[in-house]
């Protein structure tokens, strides 16, 4: 089976996975995600992708 996503809308979109986190962990990306106006999924994403990058270079 294809990785692509049927409903992958960007490049940089991250497969969906479930994530365990703390409740500190929880509201750290609530409150993150909140300051720069955005879902904590998509926050989640940029900072998997951000972590990708520092570690492919």
């Amino acid at each position: 089976m294809d990785k692509t996503s049927k409903n992958d809308h960007s490049s940089d979109q991250v497969d969906s996975k479930l994530v365990r986190v703390g409740i500190e962990e929880h509201r750290y990306l609530k409150f993150e995600a909140l300051k720069k106006d955005m879902s904590m999924k998509d926050f989640l994403d940029e900072l998997i992708n951000e972590h990708r990058k520092q570690n492919n270079s």
